[in-house]
């Protein structure tokens, strides 16, 4: 979806900022987010759905807003000493030019392949969800509220 890469932008972050001491335990935290957001998501979508369908949109946005209004202002920058690393894009562009250019390795064929795949097997589930919503709602009379309690259930 829109915040796909949220994920993995927040472990990036994680690994530059945390202790080893503590970075496994948040890491797995962070991990447990999207099978929460599954179990839970769709009944407080459902729920709020009954202010108004396009009630949920709002809401997320809302809360989308004010999450990066606070992480511009309460998250730290990475560490000096991760921003001064070989592997920084400070470093990288000084270094650039004094080394000779390295030969690119092309990518094998079937990545594109899994590539195409995946996304197209992305748009299949979210249609079938949505259209999922509109049988049951036609064929059960349910409301959003309660459709959003079935794929909790379910």
């Amino acid at each position: 979806g829109m915040w796909a890469a949220v994920t993995s932008t927040a472990q990036v972050y994680m690994t530059d900022v945390c202790s080893p001491e503590v970075l496994n335990d948040y890491l797995a935290r962070l991990a447990a987010v999207p099978g929460a957001a599954m179990i839970f998501g769709p009944g407080i979508g459902g729920g709020l759905a009954t202010f108004g369908l396009n009630f949920p949109v709002l809401v997320d946005g809302a809360l989308s807003m004010a999450a990066a209004v606070l992480v511009y202002v309460y998250l730290p920058e990475a560490p000096e000493r991760v921003q001064t690393s070989p592997l920084s894009p400070k470093a990288a562009v000084s270094s650039a030019a004094a080394e000779k250019p390295k030969t690119i390795t092309p990518v094998p064929k079937l990545v594109y392949v899994l590539g195409v795949s995946g996304f197209l097997s992305g748009i299949a589930f979210g249609t079938r969800v949505s259209m999922q919503v509109v049988a049951l709602n036609a064929k059960f009379g349910m409301t959003a509220l309660q459709v959003g309690y079935v794929y909790i259930v379910f």
